[in-house]
């Protein structure tokens, strides 16, 4: 799901909806695949066996800290965001090359993504295929963690 604005949404999402309670709760399990009961008066139940959604959108950093307060981080919003953010660059167009090793790296990431099967259970069912860490992206990534813990909000160039 593609959102203009992610602050809008997730702002949306902690609104109460006349009795309803929230839907952060079922955003949160998205992450995870999980089932979901939709419950609407008046209509059918929708079950989702296995829901997940993936989201991407843009939020400026300052509106970014304001919006993924203490509130999302106790809940377990901001576990599940991957945030990218790309250098400070000139507002004048340059004509780049990209550099072709990090091109055909990034090429066979997206490749080997959209080639996994899920895994088919007894009851018919396909589970997501998990992804596990190597050693090297797991050392990127508790470096990064560990200076976004410590308020050296940096990004790690390698």
């Amino acid at each position: 799901m593609a959102i203009d604005e992610l602050a809008g949404w997730i702002l949306g999402m902690n609104q109460y909806k006349g009795g309803r309670g929230s839907d952060i709760q079922h955003w949160l399990g998205m992450n995870g695949a999980r089932q979901l009961i939709v419950d609407r008066k008046g209509q059918e139940p929708i079950f989702v066996p296995r829901a997940a959604v993936s989201v991407t959108g843009p939020m400026p950093p300052a509106v970014f800290k304001k919006v993924m307060g203490q509130e999302h981080a106790e809940n377990g919003m901001l576990a599940r965001v991957l945030v990218a953010l790309p250098p400070n660059s000139s507002k004048q167009w340059k004509v780049r090359k990209m550099n072709r090793t990090i091109d055909d790296k990034m090429r066979q990431v997206f490749t080997d993504l959209t080639e996994l099967t899920g895994i088919e259970e007894e009851n018919g069912w396909v589970s997501p295929q998990p992804i596990t860490w190597s050693d090297d992206a797991e050392a990127v990534w508790g470096a990064w963690y560990d200076s976004m813990l410590n308020g050296r909000r940096r990004l790690i160039h390698y």
